[in-house]
């Protein structure tokens, strides 16, 4: 696993931080067939024995995007343009961070019979699920665009900034689902509890509404804490205003990822070590 360059100059460099992080990815590395499979087996899995198979990863999304367009454009957001576009951003977004976290809770759990039985790296269960979620954005995204230029409301060239929020968002969702992943091992109540508080979150970030129509001291306070709403905020700013990002949410986005990333595999990798006496 040590012919892939960067890794090797990681792995090579005299500072010890970036030692042994280059060694935790050649061991991480070790396991990516595994999580190939895995990915692969999420994908196909969710719609296995259907009759249209892969097709439901496209009619999901778009099916999606003409609901919201005739109960959200149509019928209640008439007052806002092109409404169906914002809360297809959104919740696209919403349903990938929801996804990774709920689905990340049970997954080690879900899993025990390889954690306990299988020698290999517990953090490959989580990635594996993130990616998968990040391939079904992809594909959402992609047919939001797409008929975004059909119907002559966009995108614009903003939406290079997609690729670095997705990314950002996959890194702080793992970080996230460390933590829950290892803490739903010792008390299984904690899934239950993420998916009430999930089901709040849905409103209490701009989704259904605009931001600066609903902004109160309030408000503005719950959302100043709350990374989700960075990520939403910029992912609106590119789809559905077209403009670039705000720069300082852009900041945040991208200073918090990897911060959550690095404490939640730190604690994933402290209580790892009770999983099989839990499970």
């Amino acid at each position: 696993m040590t012919g892939f360059k960067p890794v090797k100059r990681m792995m090579d460099s005299k500072n010890q931080y970036v030692h042994r992080f280059g060694h935790y990815i050649a061991y991480l590395l070790q396991y990516r067939t595994m999580m190939e499979s895995m990915v692969s087996k999420e994908l196909k899995g969710r719609f296995k024995y259907t009759a249209l198979g892969y097709f439901w990863h496209l009619l999901n999304p778009l099916s999606q995007i003409v609901i919201y367009y005739f109960i959200f454009t149509v019928i209640f957001g008439k007052d806002i343009p092109n409404y169906w576009v914002y809360i297809s951003t959104g919740m696209f977004a919403f349903t990938f961070i929801n996804s990774c976290i709920t689905g990340g809770c049970n997954i080690i759990v879900s899993n025990k019979n390889m954690v306990t039985k299988m020698a290999f790296a517990r953090e490959t269960l989580i990635f594996s699920k993130v990616l998968s979620g990040l391939v079904t954005l992809t594909i959402s995204y992609v047919i939001l665009a797409v008929l975004m230029l059909i119907t002559g409301t966009g995108p614009t060239w903003c939406i290079v900034f997609i690729p670095i929020l997705a990314i950002c968002m996959a890194v702080f969702c793992t970080g996230i689902a460390f933590i829950l992943s290892a803490a739903t091992v010792y008390l299984r109540d904690i899934a239950n509890a993420v998916g009430i508080i999930m089901g709040c979150m849905m409103f209490a970030i701009p989704i259904f509404y605009v931001a600066s129509q609903r902004a109160t001291p309030l408000m503005e306070t719950i959302w100043s804490i709350n990374p989700l709403y960075y990520y939403i905020e910029c992912i609106h700013d590119v789809f559905y205003a077209g403009v670039v990002p705000d720069m300082m949410y852009m900041v945040v986005c991208i200073i918090v990822a990897p911060i959550v990333f690095v404490i939640g595999l730190f604690v994933f990798k402290k209580l790892e070590r009770g999983f099989a006496e839990r499970l």
